[in-house]
């Protein structure tokens, strides 16, 4: 009986294992395993990797930089603050203030070099009040920098390294733009905890075109024109690098998201890659000419704006914020308030007041006229010279 078992055990089994070698016979063709096959598939996938997106990317990745700057904050120390004592006097010490300290703060931000010769474009406000700042190359090359100057207005700035030679990022345009169409974000979010040198690059599409907001940056307003909105994600250090088509040209300036927190939730927005040239060219077209300046950083106003401040058929330009130590601060003049007339001229458009302080010499004093709470409010002031806006 055990031998019959055995047998009808191994039987068992061949019969198993002879069926399914005999329907392995049975694959279709498509599905065995030719060497020949094989190797053409894997080319034909190999191929289909290099796509538009990776060519793109290819492209502009050696022109993308990382802008790292370093801004003098003031903070007030108040040695009673955490002393009960204190504490119910003011709230923590508020009758006695303590000393003001200076102290430096570093950030970073992106951009990308548009002329070979060392220009380099980036978002204002990843330079807005910067005491020094020097880019990384993508290959790791770290240059001082120098702001040839900005335009508050459209939120861009030019800077220049001493280095020619540089690997450009061609600029395409803005105004063909299909809403659908690829897009890359690129630039060097989260820099200081990441500091790697090769910049990142996120996919999406063009989501809409011509879209207008405020946006709070600390306690300067900025008032937003005609910019893309894409859902590519943009993060804190984005701001100021290349958005790119598939052809690896620039579109737009990458400059803010719409998030309830920090991260991106698929609504971000750049310059447009029209507005951006006009300000570059305008920006360099200024380098080297001795300007004045008030020490104001301005925004066109909008209706909404308009009605807000009430100012009816008065026209003017909006204080979005101040220099520190600008003559305007020096004089009173504060955010919020409107620039209505320098030296008698009507200060309707940004451009207005940029062609004022080239036309106004230095040290010239001026009738300056602004509008606050409904009041008009002039006198005269004296122009200092800038070295950047």
């Amino acid at each position: 009986m055990k031998r019959l078992s055995l047998v009808i055990f191994l039987s068992f089994i061949f019969l198993v294992f002879g069926c399914a070698q005999d329907e392995s016979h049975k694959l279709p063709p498509s599905l065995k395993s030719n060497p020949e096959e094989v190797a053409v598939a894997n080319a034909s996938v190999s191929q289909s990797r290099q796509n538009a997106v990776v060519t793109a990317a290819h492209l502009a990745s050696p022109g993308v930089v990382t802008v790292v700057t370093t801004a003098v904050i003031e903070t007030t120390w108040n040695p009673f603050f955490n002393d009960p004592f204190f504490q119910q006097w003011g709230g923590g010490g508020g009758f006695f203030p303590g000393p003001t300290m200076e102290q430096k703060v570093r950030m970073s931000g992106s951009g990308f070099v548009f002329d070979p010769s060392g220009y380099i474009m980036t978002a204002e406000h990843v330079v807005h009040g910067a005491k020094d700042v020097y880019v990384i190359l993508a290959n790791g090359e770290k240059l001082p920098a120098k702001i040839i100057g900005s335009d508050f207005a459209q939120d861009i700035a030019v800077l220049k390294v001493e280095k020619s030679g540089l690997t450009a990022i061609p600029l395409g345009t803005s105004s063909d733009l299909m809403v659908g169409e690829w897009v890359l974000a690129m630039g060097s979010p989260f820099w200081g905890a990441v500091k790697e040198p090769q910049p990142t690059i996120t996919v999406g599409v063009v989501s809409a075109v011509g879209r207008s907001f405020h946006s709070q940056d600390g306690q300067s307003l900025r008032a937003y024109s005609n910019l893309i909105q894409t859902d590519a994600a943009i993060n804190v250090g984005n701001s100021g690098g290349p958005l790119i088509n598939v052809l690896g040209q620039v579109i737009g300036v990458n400059t803010a998201i719409i998030s309830p927190q920090t991260g991106n939730v698929g609504i971000a927005f750049a310059v447009g890659m029209d507005e951006a040239k006009a300000a570059a060219a305008r920006i360099i077209s200024d380098e080297g000419k001795r300007k004045s300046s008030l020490g104001v950083y301005l925004i066109p106003i909008d209706d909404e704006m308009n009605d807000a401040l009430k100012l009816g058929d008065a026209k003017g330009l909006y204080i979005a914020d101040l220099e520190k130590d600008g003559v305007a601060a020096k004089v009173g003049i504060m955010r919020g308030d409107v620039l209505l007339n320098v030296a008698g001229r009507k200060m309707e458009k940004v451009e207005d007041y940029r062609k004022a302080m080239l036309e106004l010499a230095p040290g010239s004093e001026v009738e300056v006229t602004i509008w606050r709470r409904g009041d008009k409010i002039s006198g005269k002031i004296k122009l200092v010279e800038q070295t950047h806006e």
